[in-house]
């Protein structure tokens, strides 16, 4: 079971699809307006050269009402692949293992610290940079996370 996210995986999958058909799909098809895949996860050569990766909460929420109008079936496959990142260091921290089903995906560089996803009760997502202080950003994951699933 993996417990953070591949980026080796992710690498391979970018390259068999390619960045500029992923940001195409992205944009055209999935009308992610304000995010950008540039490069591949942790090419910090291609980030010096001004390369990057991006996400808006815009396209958080799109990407979200998009999962939810997918049929049944699509909806089941989706939560079966993201079960798999069952990372519980940011919203889950504070939640006893095993009491609730959160669908999501986490992804962190040098300061940025993002985790998102959803449950049958809601979507949930935190997106953050310019991070001074990891403990005190994972805190706050923890008490957002306490709030919403103590609904």
């Amino acid at each position: 079971m993996l417990s953070i996210s591949d980026n080796l995986c992710a690498n391979l999958i970018l390259q068999k699809i390619g960045l500029e058909r992923l940001e195409k799909v992205f944009k055209q098809d999935f009308g992610f307006k304000h995010s950008l895949v540039q490069r591949k996860l942790m090419d910090f050569d291609a980030k010096a050269r001004g390369l990057d990766n991006l996400i808006s909460f815009q396209d958080c929420i799109r990407f979200c009402k998009t999962i939810a109008s997918f049929s049944p079936q699509e909806q089941a496959s989706i939560q079966s692949l993201l079960s798999v990142c069952m990372g519980d260091n940011l919203f889950l921290r504070d939640i006893p293992r095993d009491t609730v089903r959160f669908y999501h995906t986490t992804g962190s560089i040098p300061n940025v610290i993002h985790d998102w996803g959803f449950t049958e009760y809601g979507r949930l997502f935190l997106l953050t940079q310019n991070v001074q202080s990891e403990p005190l950003v994972f805190n706050i994951f923890g008490k957002i996370g306490q709030q919403f699933f103590d609904q």
